[in-house]
């Protein structure tokens, strides 16, 4: 979970939030600046600063995580609902014993059911919740490590529909939303296998999640 100071006060939420709906949840490492979110979390201070958030994640999964395959998520990605633990653990199961590099925890709006191929989605690379192989995100970020998380998306996506085959990434078979949207914060993500909503939009605390912030006890920043 990589996080900056603009942010921290909202990851501390996110943090709190996955301690209450996903008990025993896997350790979470969180990427941060001057501020820790919670003490109680495997944390590691960036050498690099706020504005450069690729360097940052690049940094940590290169140097810092031995893991082999990681589950993505940012500082803003609040748990709405208790996870259900079993369909995770057998998304994950299914992730290792795979070929496949990514699976979206999301939504794609280009796909259609069951555990689908993104073929074409301008977003096939994105930093919404995803379990992915750890060495696929260091070379995706190391080759783009002067971009910004929003031009890294794009430019990551762009990259490997030229050089990736189409079935290196999926996504995990869901319900299709009531209303489906090419942005995938737009969409209602409570009935996903990682339910949570998305507290900021563009830099800026998203207020339709006002009540929801008001119901779990937590201020809006």
């Amino acid at each position: 979970m990589p996080t900056c100071e603009k942010y921290a006060h909202v990851a501390g939420v996110s943090l709190s939030l996955l301690d209450r709906y996903w008990p025993g949840h896997p350790p979470v490492h969180v990427i941060h600046s001057q501020t820790v979110p919670i003490l109680t979390v495997h944390s590691f201070p960036s050498p690099f600063p706020d504005t450069d958030w690729v360097s940052r994640l690049w940094h940590h999964l290169m140097f810092e995580c031995s893991s082999e395959v990681i589950l993505l998520t940012l500082d803003d990605y609040a748990l709405c609902r208790p996870v259900n633990p079993f369909r995770l653990r057998e998304l994950h199961g299914q992730f290792c014993s795979s070929d496949i590099d990514g699976l979206h925890l999301t939504y794609q709006p280009c796909v259609h059911h069951g555990e689908t191929v993104i073929p074409y989605w301008d977003y096939i690379i994105s930093t919404q919740a995803a379990y992915w192989r750890r060495d696929v995100l260091v070379e995706l970020l190391g080759r783009f490590r002067h971009n910004s998380i929003w031009e890294f998306e794009l430019s990551a996506s762009r990259w490997w529909r030229v050089n990736k085959p189409v079935g290196r990434i999926v996504q995990a078979s869901m319900a299709v939303p009531p209303r489906i949207s090419g942005f995938v914060d737009e969409m209602d993500k409570s009935d996903w296998p990682f339910p949570y909503h998305n507290l900021y939009r563009q830099g800026h605390f998203d207020s339709r999640h006002a009540a929801f912030m008001a119901q779990e006890g937590f201020p809006c920043p």
